[in-house]
């Protein structure tokens, strides 16, 4: 087991409490990025046209954050520490906040019996996401 963390930070009260306070003004974060009032030197990518549940806070190529759409909360690194703060500023609205030490370390989970809370019209993709021991990586894949 080296090498592999021991315990997972299950996520599922905080996007069901996300989903609970429904729509936020997310258009805001993409705004500001793009008009540079908020995350400096970053971009933000999504497509609210496909359905994106997420939009990614980029610095170059490092995905520095991610922004749930459907709910506000926002998944961070240990390193970038500053982004719900910025998401927290721009909208004006308090987010659930999870904290990873990197996108792609597979440290949360999430209750399969409660995912049609969180996802009612959508399918997990059975098989090729874990959701008892997934990264940020994985639930953003999972869930786009």
């Amino acid at each position: 087991m080296s090498g592999r963390l021991s315990a997972v930070l299950d996520v599922t009260d905080q996007f069901i409490a996300a989903r609970a306070r429904g729509p936020w003004p997310i258009e805001e974060v993409v705004k500001a990025c793009a008009d540079g009032t908020a995350f400096p030197d970053c971009r933000a990518e999504w497509d609210p046209n496909s359905g994106e549940q997420w939009v990614r806070i980029l610095k170059t190529s490092t995905l520095l954050g991610l922004v749930w759409v459907p709910g506000p909360l926002v998944i961070e690194t240990k390193g970038h520490r500053e982004v719900a703060a910025e998401v927290t500023r721009v909208t004006s609205t308090y987010c659930e906040i999870l904290v990873v030490p990197h996108m792609n370390t597979p440290i949360l989970s999430f209750a399969a019996n409660r995912m049609e809370k969180v996802w009612p019209d959508g399918d997990w993709p059975t098989g090729a996401v874990d959701p008892s021991a997934m990264s940020a990586y994985d639930l953003w894949y999972a869930t786009s």
